[in-house]
């Protein structure tokens, strides 16, 4: 994974896999920088079929913005401009925290996101995730939604993070309940993804808005790193579970930090045409090593194959 540029400022603290750390970042606005051989041979496509298509292209040096971005004048919607940000994905990479974070800042700019894959298995990965439903894990007939879990930690009242504690963790965050009244609860159970009465469950809040900052009852237990900069845990009522030097000793002893759903509604906030506005690029298929076009043996460029609602504005 490369290394994370922040994009926006409400706080939201990410994972970096790569360098083991935390960063602080806008509403899941995050981007990798395009730093592997992989993502520049991407990227350098995704550039190709902009520019066939009749888009110049720009190439922010900001953190803030993709690495190229497609302008084509007054051929959006009223004579509007129409910008394109090119999102490298390598197969090894398509996880549905990087791909929201891309599709929520491209769309809460402006711009439809063109994510160019490496090949069939890249593509079915990233269109799972955006519409095998739409930016859920999965939906039920009464439309009460499994959530993807993002990287961020939940924040309770106080001051505090939500903690869990498991010798095999596998945490679900569900809605469950009517129409009027979906509740939203965290499940602790089987790996088959399907809830039965051996699932603990973990916690209950209200509905996905509770968690901006639910009270710290909420949760058996709960950390912070206090004022003799150790970690310490505590039960709901405030008695003390245990004391830690670091995250890899507190997991040890078989706690384990909640982690924040990926909710459409909070991810996408203020941008919700961002379900219809995105593209893939099967890069493999109509480039080389370095980008460049691959041509048949008739000499005829071969067209890399385009997937998704977006697709027309790319062509």
């Amino acid at each position: 994974m490369g290394a994370i540029r922040t994009r926006g400022g409400n706080g939201l603290r990410l994972f970096d896999r790569r360098a083991q750390r935390y960063w602080s970042s806008g509403t899941y606005g995050i981007q990798m920088a395009t730093d592997t051989e992989t993502e520049r041979r991407l990227l350098e496509s995704g550039v190709s079929a902009l520019k066939r298509a009749g888009y110049r292209v720009e190439r922010p040096t900001s953190g803030a913005l993709p690495d190229a971005v497609g302008v084509r004048d007054g051929d959006g919607e009223g004579g509007t401009d129409s910008h394109v940000g090119v999102e490298p994905l390598p197969t090894a990479d398509a996880d549905p925290t990087f791909i929201l974070s891309r599709l929520s800042n491209d769309a809460s700019n402006g711009r439809v996101t063109l994510f160019v894959v490496e090949d069939d298995a890249g593509a079915r990965a990233c269109a799972d995730v955006l519409e095998s439903p739409p930016l859920v894990r999965d939906e039920d007939e009464w439309g009460r939604r499994t959530f993807y879990d993002g990287p961020g930690r939940v924040a309770l009242d106080g001051g505090r993070f939500a903690l869990h504690r498991s010798d095999d963790p596998n945490l679900r965050w569900t809605e469950e309940g009517t129409d009027d009244e979906k509740r939203l609860v965290l499940r602790d159970g089987s790996r088959d993804g399907r809830s039965d009465g051996d699932d603990e469950v973990v916690a209950v809040l209200p509905n996905v808005d509770a968690l901006r900052a639910p009270d710290a009852r909420t949760f058996r237990y709960s950390y912070a790193r206090e004022a003799d900069k150790r970690l310490r845990v505590r039960t709901a009522d405030g008695r003390e579970a245990g004391a830690y030097s670091g995250f890899a000793a507190m997991r040890r002893d078989a706690y384990v930090p909640v982690p924040m759903p990926l909710v459409p509604e909070h991810v996408f906030e203020g941008a919700e045409s961002a379900r219809r506005e995105w593209a893939i690029l099967v890069a493999g298929e109509g480039s080389d090593a370095d980008g460049r076009e691959r041509s048949d043996a008739d000499g005829r460029a071969r067209t890399p194959r385009l997937l998704g609602p977006a697709a027309d504005a790319v062509r």
